[in-house]
């Protein structure tokens, strides 16, 4: 994934202070232009870099969300 505004994981989190106004608590993500890479979260297991995939989304009650998938370190999905 060359650009971060599309990795894995949450990608906006906002804050409503006491006046009503929402304020970002995570900054944007960048735009990068290295290949591989992500926005973590990374596996480091004796120098390689496993990288995060998602499979499969399900939303559930109060906002939870669940990914299935599983850390790669080819640089896609397997399958």
């Amino acid at each position: 994934m060359r650009d971060l505004r599309f990795s894995f994981g949450l990608q906006a989190f906002k804050d409503r202070d006491r006046a009503g106004r929402w304020d970002d608590v995570i900054p944007l993500r960048p735009y990068t232009n290295v290949q591989p890479d992500t926005a973590g979260p990374v596996l480091l297991n004796g120098g390689t870099r496993a990288l995060p995939y998602s499979d499969d989304l399900v939303a559930g009650r109060g906002g939870r969300v669940t990914a299935f998938g599983g850390f790669t370190s080819g640089g896609s999905a397997p399958g």
